[in-house]
């Protein structure tokens, strides 16, 4: 439901934009702090949800580490992930409402129009909010995985897919095992080289190695 919300609100802005005669991405950033807020509280609560169940050496394990939440804080902060996330996501939103309003303006198009436009584009529509919401829980996921992998001792990270309509460039990476802090060696889903993300979801990652991703992170620890 959160990008449900701030799709809502946003919607609200830039069509008040529109009908003022304002600006459609300084209208998306109007309630930026406010998002920024969410974002960050999605992120701890749900990586420290996941954070209570891993596999360290294919054995099950809970994490009962009462300082995982402010290790996820850090990893979130140092990687400024929601800042990253919802930078990329209005960047996105103001050149889509752009590509599907220009030709409109042009031919004089109404207000409600235009708006009318926006709607049918399902620019800010609850699928996409889905898309969006899909992919941010596997980062909250991975990083809560992460997190508790590291506060149990664990030396090595192993990429290990759904098994679930897994695509191509998922599966070629499901299996391979990396230090802790390293990075996995992904092909590029939009053509040669690889990608280099440090857990299903990073941001690192093109969009198609990464809208909903379902992989997830197992554990070991060597010596």
């Amino acid at each position: 439901q959160l990008w449900q919300s701030i799709f809502e609100r946003q919607q609200a802005d830039v069509f008040a934009a529109i009908t003022n005669g304002g600006n459609v991405s300084s209208a998306l950033e109007l309630k930026r702090s406010d998002f920024l807020a969410g974002l960050n509280r999605f992120y701890i609560e749900q990586g420290t949800r996941f954070s209570g169940f891993i596999v360290i050496e294919r054995r099950d394990a809970v994490n009962d580490d009462p300082n995982i939440s402010e290790i996820i804080a850090e990893i979130i902060t140092s990687e400024a992930l929601a800042l990253s996330v919802l930078d990329e996501i209005n960047a996105d939103t103001a050149r889509m409402i752009g590509e599907q309003v220009s030709d409109l303006i042009e031919n004089e198009a109404t207000i409600g129009q235009i708006q009318q436009a926006i709607i049918d584009a399902g620019i800010l529509d609850d699928a996409r909010a889905l898309m969006i919401a899909r992919t941010t829980s596997t980062q909250a996921q991975s990083i809560g995985l992460l997190a508790a992998g590291q506060s149990a001792g664990a030396t090595h990270k192993t990429w290990s897919d759904s098994g679930f309509e897994v695509r191509d460039s998922h599966r070629k990476t499901s299996g391979q095992r990396v230090p802790i802090d390293g990075k996995f060696s992904m092909p590029n889903a939009n053509g040669p080289g690889l990608e280099n993300p440090a857990y299903p979801g990073d941001p690192v990652l093109s969009v198609a190695n990464r809208a909903n991703c379902r992989c997830s992170l197992t554990f070991d620890i060597e010596g």
